[in-house]
């Protein structure tokens, strides 16, 4: 293999890499704030415009729930069953501890995540590329994954996003052009020992990825000393919260179980290794809509790999940001945000067909198919070119953000999980790559104006649907009218409708058990356990399909026959919903929903049915039963 030969990085003529954009070390960094600041901006006009204007009931209140049971002295993996790493939970143990039990907190410390975790990513493009196109794939990229309609904003997929992207900006620092930054390396290995902590997907990627890719640069770089003390100083940091987090479940018995729920028995719940590598082949061969996404990702990667080719190694002209065009941006930015907002009124517009749905899937591909192309291309020409500091970053940038989406995919082929840093990263990339060919003359307007066009629509969905998820689906945010006589849901304003649905079970769940009686709420409504303050005695508080392993299932069934609670709330599937769970989460094996089920089944003539509640999506019903004895 040909040597590598690399621009003198330790020369001090360079600019620094945290912000290789302008002359001055001075000046680059208020040119890069700026508009970093204005990309956080942008995404909180967004995220303030519906935070508090609904309730994903079958989602709502999950962690908070979890992080409730921790404060009340349980301990998970011991004592109740949770199938992420601790990090979200103990954390909102602590915003519990601190401003008392509402919900509306978390939301708030959602919004402050995302305008973080927005600064930081446009920051970590500018390393590389233009401003422009830092700050409008950035923009259009965290909103995509706020606006996702299965979470509220403070939940697991952004949270693990928010570590993971944070400790990758400041570890990638550690390499810049005067030598290595020791402290970027420790802090870089601090979050991401904390991203491990968050999800498994994301925290696995973060930790494989990180010390091979610095390793790899540092070495060719400045040798195999100063990159062994590199790894060494992100490995001390990154054991760190891993070490104090395994410290307190070792000293309540219960690491051991955390490593089997985690990474041994609990992996269960997502099927076996080879269904999890598999996933998107299966998806895409079944389903039609899945393929027309992957057939449009392909086509877009396509053109721009035959147009661009190893221009898409972004090296054009760097620039320092005008002022006037980054306030130009946050202006267009402003104004489709504002634009989808004034959609979202007129219901005459609620088109049927692929406008109703969000670009996600599209996106998901796009960041996984793409940066595996560029992390060939840049790898490729690190170890066969003579490379300059911005090419450098931008193989770290490609491994990493390959790294994410592809561990991200093994969950869900299109989960929110994969699209940050990937996304911002590609659509940056192939907005870069269109200034240095003669046919970007005219491409890269239209695909800017696609860019703007999409931002539109996020929003206008995101405002029309602003949760749809395991049978429930909320009312457009102009439907939020009605408050909620709950102290955990001060602050939130919700439809007439889902005020009525939650009123009615809580009510009829506090008429006919005490607050000492355990109930039990299936599959994925434990925010009635949070208003009705009432306690399961099953293992498992969440019993959706791709989260509960068979083992919890079964557990939790014994337990509902030797001891029947109070109240059932009950959220039957249909023989289709088992079936297809079975079929991508089990291998196609039966799973042991139905023994829960039948389990219900068995003790449900000691019952009485209270009420029976439409949900409002998929004509759903939700069963409330009330236990004869308890009466």
């Amino acid at each position: 293999m040909a040597e590598t030969k690399i621009l003198p990085l330790a020369d001090a003529r360079l600019q620094p890499i945290l912000n290789p954009s302008g002359p001055e070390p001075s000046r680059s960094r208020w040119h890069t704030a700026g508009p970093a600041l204005a990309a956080a901006s942008v995404c909180l006009l967004f995220g303030l415009l519906w935070w508090n204007r609904f309730l994903g009931v079958t989602n709502e209140g999950w962690h908070f729930f979890f992080a409730q049971q921790i404060l009340h002295g349980k301990v998970p993996y011991r004592d109740f069953y949770l199938f992420v790493p601790p990090l979200l939970q103990l954390e909102t143990a602590a915003i519990i501890k601190v401003f008392g039990e509402h919900l509306i907190v978390t939301q708030f410390f959602g919004l402050a995540q995302a305008a973080i975790l927005a600064f930081a990513l446009y920051c970590w493009m500018a390393r590389v590329f233009p401003p422009f196109e830092s700050m409008l794939a950035t923009v259009l990229t965290v909103c995509l994954c706020m606006a996702n309609r299965t979470e509220e904003l403070y939940a697991l997929h952004m949270s693990a996003l928010f570590h993971t992207v944070l400790a990758a900006w400041l570890a990638t620092a550690a390499v810049n052009s005067r030598g290595i930054r020791l402290k970027y390396a420790f802090w870089g290995g601090v979050l991401s020992g904390l991203a491990f902590l968050a999800k498994q997907t994301s925290g696995v990627a973060i930790i494989a990825a990180l010390p091979v890719l610095l390793g790899i640069v540092a070495w060719r770089l400045f040798g195999a000393r100063k990159a062994t003390l590199l790894l060494a100083i992100f490995v001390a940091g990154c054991v760190i919260p891993i070490a104090l987090a395994s410290a307190w479940l070792a000293s309540q018995s219960a690491l051991s179980l955390a490593i089997s729920d985690l990474f041994i028995r609990g992996t269960s719940s997502k099927g076996p290794p080879s269904q999890m590598l598999s996933r998107l082949i299966m998806f895409a061969a079944e389903n039609s809509y899945l393929r027309a996404h992957l057939f449009l990702a392909a086509v877009i990667l396509l053109t721009c790999l035959l147009l661009c080719g190893r221009r898409l190694i972004y090296s054009g002209p760097r620039k320092p940001a005008a002022s006037r065009g980054a306030l130009t941006l946050t202006a267009l930015l402003a104004f489709c945000i504002l634009a989808g907002w004034a959609l979202s009124y007129w219901h005459r517009f609620h088109l049927a067909g692929p406008l109703t749905e969000l670009p996600q899937e599209t996106g998901a591909f796009l960041a996984e198919f793409g940066s595996l192309i560029l992390v060939v291309l840049s790898g490729w020409m690190f170890f066969t070119r003579r490379l300059g500091r911005d090419q450098i970053q931008f193989f770290l940038l490609a491994g990493i953000s390959f790294a994410v989406a592809f561990l991200g995919s093994l969950s869900w082929p299109t989960s929110t999980g994969m699209l940050l840093p990937s996304l911002t990263f590609v659509t940056a990339a192939l907005l870069g790559a269109l200034r240095q060919v003669p046919s970007g003359r005219f491409l890269r307007p239209v695909a800017i104006l696609c860019c703007l066009v999409l931002m539109v629509q996020i929003c206008w969905q995101k405002f029309t649907t602003p949760f749809s998820w395991g049978d429930w689906k909320e009312p457009d945010v102009h439907h939020a009218t009605e408050t909620l006589n709950y102290p955990e849901l001060r602050g939130y304003h919700v439809s007439p409708q889902t005020a009525d649905f939650v009123t009615r079970v809580t009510d009829a769940v506090d008429s006919h058990s005490r607050p000492d009686q355990p109930i039990f709420v299936y599959p994925n409504l434990p925010v009635f356990y949070l208003l009705s303050h009432r306690s399961p005695e099953t293992f498992g508080y969440v019993h959706f399909v791709d989260v509960a392993p068979d083992f919890v299932d079964l557990r939790d069934a014994d337990t509902l026959r030797r001891h029947p609670p109070a109240v059932i709330v009950l959220l039957e599937p249909s023989e289709q919903e088992l079936r297809m769970g079975e079929r991508y989460f089990r291998g196609g094996r039966r799973s042991a929903q139905r023994d829960l089920l039948a389990a219900i089944e068995e003790i449900r003539p000691q019952y009485d049915l209270l009420q029976r509640i439409p949900t409002g999506a998929s004509n759903q019903i939700v069963d409330v039963f009330a236990l004869r004895a308890t009466k």
